[in-house]
């Protein structure tokens, strides 16, 4: 079945979270998928800028090819990429089409302006399907008014031509955290943990660093899962390291943040909390484990064994096999076909 599909071109390709949708995207046109048009994400370094873009033929040439798509089955990522204009575009497009959406993240369940929460349910049940992250978002999202039926992802896939080493065991006692430092507010207590913890990403405040913390640095999405070495990966978010709090903390219990795919493909085991919707699926396949503070880290990191790494080490090597040939989005797409198909 040939489906149809919206690309996106990130403005930055220096981030996770476009790793995820340029990986979504590959896997759309490797499928062999229709592309309808590329999206490219705009940003504006002033108002002259935005006179140009509005001012330009290219622009509104992709916008009257977009507004001529009515009646076919159409796959974007959600939310969308876009300035303004775009967005009123692709919102006509949707409502001309049916469509399948692809979750990634969703104001709606992060306790944002009520406003846009309600805009965003009443999209999502505009949509002939969506894609999204787990169970426990899935349930959220129906106690929440959604009526669109979904399909589980699972994991977000994390696409690599190459795979890095095992991680050492001999470091199995180390902490390593990739992504936003600056948005990871926790991690100005980190001090307190007695255990070592490697940092790695953009928006590093080195006032949180120390004999014990220390900064490996910020790399693409594509080089990072060579650079993390070895020890546990950390999935935390909010501002304590007590419990996961605020909104990016108690989204964690929604969501299946796409660090857990990073990960995986560098191999190491993971630990979360254990309010975390992930927290099953590192259970579940003996990837990691779980605690509900990370004051609990020291007693917990250090109770691993050498074979109790290792052996979650090659766990957590199985499913790095699936993820960096797409193969958790492949199955998502196999029911959306088997489903606009009438076969489901």
């Amino acid at each position: 079945m040939i489906l149809n599909y919206i690309g996106e071109r990130p403005a930055v390709d220096n981030n996770a979270g476009n790793k995820a949708r340029r990986d979504i995207d590959r896997i759309l046109a490797r499928r062999g998928y229709h592309l309808l048009e590329n999206i490219i994400e705009t940003r504006f370094g002033s108002t002259l800028e935005k006179i140009n873009y509005v001012l330009n033929v290219d622009t509104w040439k992709k916008i009257v090819r977009l507004c001529k798509v009515d009646g076919l089955d159409v796959i974007a990522q959600f939310p969308v990429y876009g300035n303004k204009l775009m967005r009123a575009t692709l919102n006509e497009l949707f409502d001309c089409n049916r469509m399948v959406f692809v979750i990634h993240d969703l104001d709606a369940l992060r306790n944002f302006a009520a406003q846009s929460a309600r805009e965003e349910i009443d999209r999502l049940n505009r949509a002939q399907l969506l894609i999204v992250h787990n169970r426990k978002m899935r349930d959220k999202l129906i106690e929440s008014g959604v009526k669109t039926q979904m399909i589980e992802l699972g994991l977000f896939d994390y696409l690599l031509d190459d795979v890095p080493p095992a991680p050492s065991i001999d470091e199995r006692n180390r902490i390593v955290f990739a992504g936003n430092l600056a948005k990871s507010t926790f991690l100005r207590s980190i001090h307190e943990i007695d255990v070592e913890c490697k940092l790695f990403g953009a928006g590093i405040d080195e006032n949180i660093l120390s004999d014990k913390v220390s900064y490996g640095g910020s790399y693409s999405p594509e080089e990072i899962p060579f650079k993390l070495g070895g020890g546990v990966g950390l999935i935390w978010d909010g501002d304590s390291i007590d419990t996961c709090s605020g909104a990016f903390g108690t989204y964690l219990k929604l969501n299946n943040p796409h660090k857990l795919s990073l990960y995986i493909a560098a191999g190491l085991p993971v630990v979360t909390w254990t309010e975390a919707a992930i927290a099953d699926f590192i259970v579940k396949h003996g990837i990691g484990f779980t605690v509900e503070s990370l004051r609990d880290l020291p007693t917990a990191i250090g109770s691993i064994t050498a074979d109790e790494y290792r052996t979650m080490v090659d766990n957590s090597a199985r499913i790095r096999k699936e993820i960096v040939i797409g193969r958790y989005t492949d199955q998502a797409l196999d029911q959306v076909e088997d489903i606009l198909g009438g076969g489901g």
